[in-house]
């Protein structure tokens, strides 16, 4: 039987319960599940560059829960602790990269949150975010929403059971034609009068 301890030699797992009853991929570039209790009890497909802090990624997609892939992510102590546990997230990008971001982000939700890329990076940003919707089966690997460029503002989208206005750009942020079409929206009206519009 070989721990994650013993696998990572000093160059990931690092600190006192750090990586216990972990299951997943985790690279050993001396930058991954690095503080005590960091990745304890996590379940995530592949985690580099990430999770570093105490308790960071602490019981992520663990349960019932499912997490495809975190980089260059959850760096802050309790970033991304209990992070979909019971629920799913299939990537986080870039994000949760502040104390406390992205604690018990879907958690309970298994459709909750397709990606989350550059995206809560305040201190407690995310906290709760489309947590505890009852929509499907557990372990799923994420739902259709995109955070995205938002919510990077300290405590910022918080315990909220939909996508952050702030993260919905839809049709309506398309200002020509082409992008507007080009991303399956609708082209309505002419001159000043014209306006990008949901199908």
């Amino acid at each position: 039987y070989t721990t994650c301890a013993d696998y990572c030699d000093g160059q990931c797992c690092v600190g006192l319960g750090a990586c216990d009853g972990f299951s997943g991929t985790i690279c050993r570039d001396r930058k991954t599940c690095m503080g005590d209790d960091s990745c304890g009890g996590a379940k995530i497909k592949f985690v580099g560059n990430a999770c570093r802090g105490k308790g960071a990624c602490y019981k992520a997609g663990a349960s019932y829960g499912n997490i495809e892939f975190i980089e260059k992510s959850c760096v802050g102590n309790n970033a991304c602790n209990n992070a979909a546990y019971n629920g799913g997230v299939g990537t986080i990008r870039n994000g949760c990269n502040a104390d406390t971001a992205c604690e018990n982000v879907a958690k309970n939700n298994p459709n909750g949150i397709l990606r989350i890329e550059n995206a809560c990076n305040g201190m407690g940003s995310c906290v709760g975010l489309m947590a505890y919707e009852d929509v499907g089966a557990y372990g799923g690997d994420g739902g259709d929403e995109e955070i995205e460029e938002c919510c990077n503002g300290d405590e910022s989208c918080v315990w909220l059971l939909g996508l952050p206005v702030e993260c919905d750009t839809g049709c309506g942020s398309y200002t020509n034609r082409k992008a507007c079409q080009s991303n399956f929206c609708t082209w309505s009206g002419s001159g000043n009068n014209a306006q990008c519009i949901d199908p």
